[in-house]
């Protein structure tokens, strides 16, 4: 950055950065934004979440609906489930997928953008 830039610090000795840094959130909350982030940078895994957070499906019903292989399924899926923005739970031999509470969040989020 230039140095008549006002977003960039001054680089005279002090640390008028520590203001700036400290308003951030902690490093956990960064690090969980950026795990949420690159989870929904996906257009299929965004698809996912959104069909998810209108009621639960079984695994074999996206499966159909999106017409992917059973491995690039699973890895969307595992991908979603890691970050915490979908759970399956075992019926039978199946498995049902539905939001969590912070899945439906990101969709309410999402939901009052206008793009």
């Amino acid at each position: 950055m230039r140095k008549n830039d006002p977003g960039s610090f001054p680089d005279n000795g002090s640390d008028e950065r520590a203001p700036v840094l400290s308003a951030m959130l902690p490093e956990q909350e960064i690090e969980r934004a950026s795990t949420v982030c690159y989870a929904l940078s996906n257009p299929i895994r965004m698809k996912i979440l959104l069909l998810l957070a209108s009621r639960t499906y079984f695994v074999y019903s996206i499966k159909d609906l999106f017409a992917i292989s059973d491995s690039r399924l699973s890895y969307h899926l595992k991908i979603l489930r890691d970050c915490g923005l979908i759970e399956g739970s075992r019926d039978g031999k199946c498995i049902n997928y539905a939001t969590t509470p912070q899945g439906m969040e990101i969709c309410r989020m999402f939901g009052s953008f206008r793009w």
